[in-house]
């Protein structure tokens, strides 16, 4: 399947855009553009763009996430190549190659070929919830990979203390998938939740009670001592683990030095398995303000800081708004398209190297939803398409300085075509963003937008995802004209926009100290985050 570009072509340039503005015009867009005019009494943020490096954008740092038995309710549809290659890895995104990641608490219940004849009793499941994977599975991975040009984390079982079947599975991936498309093998999931009572990924629950960072540090150990017989240059990731449990990263990393190529850990801020008005149980309003944003992120720091003071990556291959599959009515609403694009921006400020957002087949808290019918585009996806929308190929973010009213977010990225800049307003009033930055001529506006945050009707730029996988409708766009040097950006209540302009000539970035544009007044007291507080996700309840 071949790529196509939806909206890239001559971003930044109005002269390449005439055509489609003429257009937008002749729509009824002409009340769109003096929304953007100022208006007495909205409030107003002035902010100052500037041209020192903040973080340079890592190659193939979005992707997805699928747990094992659900992959080919996914990779058996037509639709999710095209969502893959049009909406989130669009050829002009030059992103890199796309991350799928398969794996998720059936890793651990995952047999090949079904077959636990080599799996000792007590590390063996016969709950009813064991997965067999075969030929036909890898055969569906392997045609995702063709049709993408992508590159695929499978997870095996690390329960079944068979070092010998996940060879086999490896071995199965290399010979099936397109060369060098199989990019890490993560040794289980989520280790640290072995313990939890009603967790049952094995018969003999005595030694799952019991699990420790050391003992999984072992079982990766004589993982990693098979599989590099047969695959000497074999990624390999862990721990997998669910929130920001530091020891057992940092216990992986002392123990199997060397062994480990890619750390990688899971991070849900909230947590449907609360109860409802406790802290952590997901709302609306969680998902409106900086601090679960700003928590979630600053709950990694100490995962970040191991993992490259000795050089390794660290990605987060599950990403989700709330973990056990979500609420009805808030995770899978416009709040969560918001929510997103702050966060993985704040993720790329961080540091972090990657992120893999979870799905589901049919739960509120995934992006794409398989209906039976075909796929469905949830809110949780427009999201991720308007942050790629914001990327071109060697891409920086760079610093802001000046005044942003509280609860408004701006993330400048500069590329090779120009400025990109996405910005985000919380709150329940319209929002007058004043731009100053090095740019020249006719800015324009691709907002992203929905009747209410608890709605589920999403459209950015006008247009919407459709069952195929693909955009519908017109784009529309909405000029900015500089006024005495400054681009005006006028941001809907709740919604978000990505700004595009052309870069003035010779603009050059630099490294200098990350600055931020300060909020007008403090935010509000700072929230526990629920991923490093408390386990994330009920086992069997799955993500």
């Amino acid at each position: 399947m071949s790529k196509t570009i939806r909206r890239r072509s001559g971003r930044g340039a109005a002269s390449a855009l005439a055509g489609v503005l003429c257009a937008a015009a002749l729509l009824g867009l002409a009340a769109s553009a003096e929304a953007q005019s100022v208006v007495p009494g909205r409030p107003v943020s002035t902010v100052t763009i500037g041209t020192n490096l903040v973080q340079q954008i890592p190659q193939s740092f979005l992707g997805l996430s699928i747990n094992e038995e659900e992959m080919e309710d996914f990779t058996n549809q037509p639709a999710f190549l095209n969502i893959i290659n049009d909406i989130l890895d669009p050829p002009s995104s030059g992103a890199g190659p796309f991350v799928l990641r398969v794996g998720g608490t059936y890793s651990d219940s995952s047999y090949w070929q079904g077959d636990q004849s080599q799996v000792l009793p007590e590390y063996q499941d016969d709950s009813g919830l064991e997965y067999t994977l075969n030929q036909g599975w890898m055969n569906s991975l392997a045609g995702v990979m063709q049709a993408t040009g992508g590159k695929a984390i499978i997870n095996v079982n690390a329960v079944a203390h068979d070092p010998q079947m996940a060879a086999d599975v490896v071995r199965a991936a290399e010979q099936t998938l397109p060369a060098g498309s199989l990019m890490a093998v993560a040794i289980g999931n989520e280790p640290n939740l072995y313990t939890l009572a009603n967790n049952t990924v094995a018969n003999n629950t005595a030694w799952v009670r019991a699990f420790t960072p050391d003992q999984y540090s072992s079982v990766f150990g004589s993982y990693a001592q098979t599989l590099r017989k047969d695959f000497p240059t074999l990624t390999l990731a862990g721990p997998e683990s669910s929130g920001a449990t530091t020891n057992w990263t940092s216990q992986l990393l002392q123990a199997d030095a060397g062994q480990v190529g890619l750390v990688t850990s899971h991070v849900y801020p909230l947590n449907a398995c609360d109860t409802p008005g406790n802290g952590f149980y997901p709302t609306i309003g969680h998902y409106l303000t900086n601090t679960l944003v700003s928590e979630t992120t600053s709950s990694l720091a100490q995962l970040l800081t191991l993992a490259h003071s000795i050089g390794l990556p660290y990605r987060l291959t599950e990403l989700g708004s709330a973990t056990c599959n979500g609420v009805s009515g808030v995770n899978d609403t416009f709040a969560t398209s918001l929510w997103v694009i702050n966060q993985l921006f704040s993720f790329i400020t961080a540091g972090l190297d990657g992120v893999n957002v979870h799905l589901r087949t049919n739960e509120p808290n995934t992006a794409i939803m398989n209906t039976g019918a075909g796929l469905q585009a949830e809110p949780l996806l427009y999201g991720m398409a308007a942050f790629v929308d914001a990327l071109q190929p060697n891409d920086v973010l760079t610093g802001t300085s000046g005044q942003l009213q509280p609860n408004v977010d701006i993330w400048p990225v500069y590329g090779s075509d120009g400025w990109h800049v996405a910005l985000v307003n919380y709150t329940a009033s319209s929002q007058l963003v004043e731009l100053s930055l090095p740019a020249t001529g006719t800015g324009t506006i691709t907002q992203l937008t929905a009747p209410s945050p608890t709605s589920s009707a999403v459209t950015f730029g006008g247009q919407t995802i459709t069952s195929n996988g693909t955009w519908s409708g017109p784009l529309n766009v909405v000029d900015s004209e500089p006024v005495n040097g400054t681009y005006p950006v006028v941001l809907p209540p709740a919604s978000a926009a990505i700004f595009d302009v052309a870069a003035a000539p010779g603009t050059t970035i630099t490294a200098q100290a990350k600055t931020k544009a300060k909020t007008t007044k403090s935010a509000k007291a700072k929230r526990h985050n629920a991923a490093a507080k408390q386990p994330t996700k009920r086992a069997r309840a799955r993500s």
